[in-house]
């Protein structure tokens, strides 16, 4: 695939959490917005959860925590555990966007991750 669609559409907020749908049209054949995970950005604590990721797994993505890895384990990762997985844009993507909002502090009730 020559690009990476998501939508992160907020679906509840705490003064400790915050979590999103994720959702992507790139796994279906009939492009249609699937979810395909929920995260939990932890607002204090300065982490998140990937609450579901059955749809993730299905479609082989690499896992959100990969980019938590230094760069030369990643690779040893990404060519050894997850060497059948398609692609880790959709993980980068959702990865940058909870980094940013932990340091900005801004939590958008919906954001377009098109890369």
């Amino acid at each position: 695939m020559s690009f990476c669609h998501i939508k992160l559409k907020k679906t509840d907020e705490t003064d400790e959490y915050v979590r999103y749908r994720i959702y992507s049209f790139d796994f279906n054949k009939e492009h249609k917005w699937e979810q395909f995970g929920i995260i939990q950005i932890e607002k204090k604590a300065g982490t998140y959860k990937h609450l579901d990721s059955q749809l993730w797994e299905k479609n082989k993505i690499y896992p959100i925590e990969l980019f938590e890895t230094p760069v030369e384990k990643r690779r040893e990762l990404a060519y050894g555990k997850y060497k059948e997985s398609a692609s880790g844009q959709w993980a980068m993507n959702v990865f940058n966007f909870i980094i940013q909002s932990l340091e900005t502090r801004a939590f958008p009730d919906e954001k377009d991750l098109i890369s």
